[in-house]
């Protein structure tokens, strides 16, 4: 449920964050070892998976650092699958 000063996300954005979400459930990364591990506030990162918080390139660039390059890849290929329509 969103307020009026909050938008819904764009499907591609909610694309990528099951797509994170699942990839933190099979790697059994708790929210609080994803906030410490990014760099972010706890609050912060539970509003990214759980919320209304846009997915944003700092963000891809932080989990790359965090995690690696394969999951931040995964991500931003579906941000971009996602928002780009096939010709």
């Amino acid at each position: 449920m969103t307020t009026d000063n909050e938008k819904p996300l764009p499907d591609e954005q909610l694309a990528a964050k099951e797509e994170l979400a699942r990839w933190l459930e099979e790697k059994g990364v708790s929210i609080t070892e994803f906030a410490k591990k990014t760099g972010y506030p706890y609050t912060w990162a539970w509003a990214l998976l759980r919320g209304n918080a846009p997915l944003s390139d700092v963000f891809i660039g932080r989990l790359v650092g965090a995690y690696g390059g394969d999951i931040a890849i995964k991500i931003s290929q579906t941000l971009n699958s996602e928002a780009t329509p096939n010709a």
